[in-house]
């Protein structure tokens, strides 16, 4: 069931435990009754798991836990914000939709046996640390960020990078990530660099050098990849080199002098910064600068042309932990073998590793899914199963508590999953979302992401102890 809101000029009320809080009819997008969700391992706490609200994987959240409030109830409508990207908020009970401005736009108002107060929706969800991040800047934590000319106010966030040895930049709301250069890149048919897989996902390789006529394309290997959104498709732009965070007030940027630009160029400049204390300047990119005509366009061509159909779908292993399923890409996925009746355990070995087992001669240690997942205690019936796969060069198997199928998923069914700040770490990049409403989602295991680098530095050490001292 959905609520429809109806006209700006309107206040939504609603009940979380005793109290009575109010928004705008502006912020809220739709009501609906609380959906089946999928847990989210190691979200915030806030967060009770992702729905399928109308084709989108949508992160909802408990109002009660929010607002800090022990009395309220499991939540049994969800109140869309309007907002992206998009969210839900968990409520007890829909009171009205009644004409009024009870609540400004912006700000939710909550009365209890205390009073009437206001707050904000940037400071309830930022002060709670639950904000969706859906372009993160934590990604570009290891760059210095420097500010292009003196100011005070609002700024432009831009990623300056060199290209031939001159310097570019792009609008950070133009980027997805960056990465480094794939060592696996599958070539298109005129030499150019064709198609890699970037945390999961397919994304075409474009020499941004080679795009603009300042080098050859030539690649070293120690490039940078800038992956950008184009209409849906990812493209990943190739430089040289990633150099800082620039921050640029407007009266920083002007338009780029005519000689910039040719007239039959289609991937023009599109502005230039000025850089503080006489530094130079900075060349400014967009994506609709880059690709935005015909001509241009074609750089990324040859890298769809040939793999359209045979990317249509994905294959994952489907698995599960506790009550959840979860899928692992089956091209990262080396085998599926049961486990040993009894692990070898390891002295010193980290929590997560369960012990490790001979698998045809070699010592594999086997991670603790459940224990990473951080799933209720197994059942009794479970169907034990380990996926072999590589993890930074080492062989490694992954118990988890069963495998249900291989699933072939159409790729218009795989979509990006939400990014959550609160310092876990992100452990799914995709969600396959339901093909009808009723079904549930599953989350997608990112294989880059599955250990953060101190645990990939105690897999290797342990790997080494348990062959030496388990001889299996």
């Amino acid at each position: 069931m959905t609520v429809p809101i109806g006209a700006s000029e309107r206040t939504v009320r609603f009940q979380v435990g005793s109290a009575t809080a109010a928004l705008a009819a502006a912020d809220v997008r739709e009501i609906v009754r609380r959906p089946r969700m999928i847990r989210v391992p190691h979200g915030p706490s806030q967060l009770v798991g992702l729905a399928n609200l109308r084709g989108t994987a949508t992160p909802l959240f408990s109002l009660a836990g929010l607002l800090s409030r022990a009395d309220g109830g499991d939540g049994a409508w969800v109140i869309v914000l309007n907002r992206s990207p998009v969210l839900g908020l968990l409520v007890d009970r829909v009171e009205s939709i009644a004409d009024g401005a009870e609540a400004t736009q912006g700000t939710m108002t909550v009365s209890d046996g205390n009073g009437r107060r206001a707050v904000t929706l940037t400071d309830l969800l930022d002060g709670q640390a639950v904000m969706l991040q859906a372009r993160s800047a934590t990604q570009f934590s290891d760059l210095p960020e420097i500010a292009a000319e003196r100011h005070e106010g609002a700024t432009i966030g831009l990623l300056s990078f060199t290209l031939g040895g001159q310097r570019y930049a792009l609008p950070l709301s133009d980027i997805v990530e960056v990465a480094s250069l794939p060592s696996r890149m599958k070539a298109g048919r005129d030499g150019s660099l064709g198609k890699a897989t970037i945390r999961g996902r397919r994304t075409a390789l474009v020499p941004l050098g080679k795009l603009l006529g300042v080098s050859d394309g030539t690649i070293a290997g120690n490039e940078r990849v800038i992956v950008v959104d184009r209409g849906g498709e990812r493209i990943g732009l190739v430089v040289d080199g990633a150099r800082a965070i620039l921050r640029a007030p407007e009266s920083a940027v002007s338009a780029p002098p005519a000689l910039l630009n040719r007239e039959d160029d289609a991937t023009r400049i599109h502005a230039v910064v000025r850089l503080a204390d006489g530094r130079g300047v900075v060349s400014v990119l967009t994506v609709g600068s880059l690709f935005g005509g015909d001509a241009a366009y074609t750089a990324t061509a040859t890298a769809r042309d040939g793999e359209a159909a045979a990317e249509d779908t994905h294959r994952f292993v489907i698995f599960r932990i506790g009550d959840e399923d979860y899928g692992y890409p089956i091209e990262a996925i080396a085998e599926i073998v049961r486990p040993p009746e009894t692990l070898t355990r390891v002295p010193g070995a980290p929590d997560y590793i369960a012990g490790a087992v001979n698998l045809r001669g070699a010592v594999v240690p086997i991670l603790d899914q459940r224990q990473r997942f951080g799933a209720a205690p197994a059942s009794a019936d479970r169907d034990d199963r380990v996926l072999v796969v590589d993890i930074a060069g080492v062989r490694t198997g992954l118990l988890v508590d069963g495998v249900a199928d291989i699933r072939q998923v159409a790729a218009g069914r795989i979509g990006a999953a939400p990014e959550l700040s609160g310092g876990a770490q992100r452990l799914f990049d995709r969600v396959i979302t339901a093909a009808r409403q009723e079904e549930h989602m599953i989350l997608v295991v990112d294989p880059d992401t599955l250990l953060s680098r101190a645990e990939l530095d105690q897999l290797a050490v342990f790997s080494g102890t348990a062959a030496e001292t388990a001889h299996l």
